[in-house]
């Protein structure tokens, strides 16, 4: 990544500033598309919507096709931020999100207190190669889950977003010590000197 300037120059992202007229993103970079939130999971009865069962048990585990649906392209995503919904949980447990093509990690997305919680969390996730996610939970609970954003690999290269204006050169401040008290010390005052072009 790097920033364009007139005359189309190229610098490195960390030099951006001042004349920067936008960001560059060469080719095989990786970000992230917002997207209108929109609902591609929900286990209640009457908002069914991305799964074909009633509410999950304990221990059960589901699968979630998320490419092509919800704003996602059907091909060119690598990952998602999904927030993640557990509705009147029936005790306390868990939920863990991960890519359908990977075992289930021993770690947690959303943490359930207790019974009857309605409780969202965002997770960002990979996708498997088949655009699908895995979401399991430790106790029986309704979920919702709305996508928000896709990750894609960006082969081309291009403008990634206008840069934003760095703020004005400041000239160097002295800084100068005034000692009131040469003995002991004690009393000291800061006092900014200015410079050539700011006096």
């Amino acid at each position: 990544m790097g920033a364009r300037y007139s005359g189309d120059r190229t610098f490195a992202a960390a030099d951006a500033g001042p004349g920067a007229t936008e960001v560059v993103v060469p080719a095989g970079t990786t970000r992230f598309v917002g997207l209108q939130p929109a609902r591609i999971l929900d286990t209640r009865p009457d908002r069914l919507s991305g799964c074909a069962g009633g509410k999950p048990a304990a221990g059960a585990t589901i699968t979630l096709q998320v490419t092509g649906r919800g704003g996602v392209p059907a091909t060119g995503a690598t990952a998602v931020a999904l927030n993640v919904t557990a509705v009147v949980p029936a005790a306390g447990g868990y939920v863990t999100v991960w890519p359908a093509d990977q075992p289930r990690p021993m770690a947690s997305n959303l943490n359930i207190e207790t019974a009857g919680q309605v409780i969202p969390n965002l997770v960002v996730v990979p996708l498997s190669g088949t655009g699908r996610v895995n979401l399991y939970t430790k106790s029986s609970l309704h979920l919702a889950a709305d996508v928000a954003e896709y990750r894609r690999v960006d082969r081309h290269g291009g403008p990634a977003r206008p840069a934003e204006p760095g703020p004005a050169a400041q000239p160097p401040a002295i800084d100068c010590w005034v000692v009131e008290n040469m003995a002991a010390c004690s009393k000291r005052k800061s006092m900014r000197l200015p410079t050539t072009s700011e006096s």
